[in-house]
């Protein structure tokens, strides 16, 4: 080989490194976000189901849960619940059948989550607004600026007017109410930035050759 193609061949493996490394940075800003968003999404399942279930008076109601308690006959309701609520069908239709019910709703251009269920001697209905957690949506910023600083780390950028503690707070939230997703095994510190969230990951492991009789293998585990 002369040294033109050896020249040729060491600039297209360089292309070839940085373009998966470009590829892996991104591939990690989407799997944020989308830990992110599920966790949030199971939040306001898990919100609606719980103030449900327990709440027996609407000074009970957990933070971000409107609740609407029919007993007897009478209503009562969190003061600040939003209009068009409650959805007396759905109370109606479970106090016939004690089944209960979960969906979205629009109401006044924003989307709620609402389950309605029996509880002993009363029907509880409890609303969430799905607009309050896809309002932290906007705190990451562009995929696009995503920046690798070294081998074992991540610079996930903040929009404009949020900071690397806000997008911080976001993540560990989502740590606690999921701490066996596969994503946080690789991670070993999250550092907080004026603009920007650090993850920082494990150091890779190499696979290296063993002997399997007449040939070499390597064990390469994805999880």
């Amino acid at each position: 080989m002369t040294g033109a193609e050896l020249r040729l061949a060491s600039w297209r493996l360089g292309l070839q490194t940085a373009l998966l490394l470009l590829a892996c940075v991104l591939l990690v800003g989407v799997t944020v976000f989308l830990v992110a968003d599920k966790a949030a999404a199971n939040e306001g399942r898990q919100a609606v189901r719980t103030a449900s279930a327990n709440v027996d008076k609407p000074a009970e109601a957990p933070r971000g849960v409107q609740i609407v308690i029919e007993r007897g006959g009478r209503q009562l309701a969190t003061t600040d619940l939003p209009a068009g609520f409650p959805i007396q069908s759905d109370l109606d239709a479970t106090r016939r059948d004690g089944r209960p019910r979960e969906h979205l709703v629009r109401r006044a251009g924003e989307r709620y989550l609402v389950r309605t269920e029996r509880v002993g001697d009363r029907i509880n209905q409890a609303i969430y607004d799905q607009e309050e957690y896809e309002a932290e949506r906007p705190l990451f910023g562009d995929l696009d600026s995503l920046s690798a600083s070294n081998g074992v780390a991540v610079r996930v950028p903040a929009r404009a007017g949020a900071t690397g503690g806000d997008l911080l707070a976001i993540l560990e939230r989502v740590r606690a109410d999921e701490p066996d997703e596969p994503f946080w095994k690789g991670v070993r510190a999250m550092h907080a930035g004026a603009d920007a969230l650090e993850i920082e990951w494990n150091e890779p492991r190499e696979p290296r050759l063993v002997a399997s009789g007449p040939v070499e293998v390597e064990c390469h585990l994805y999880g």
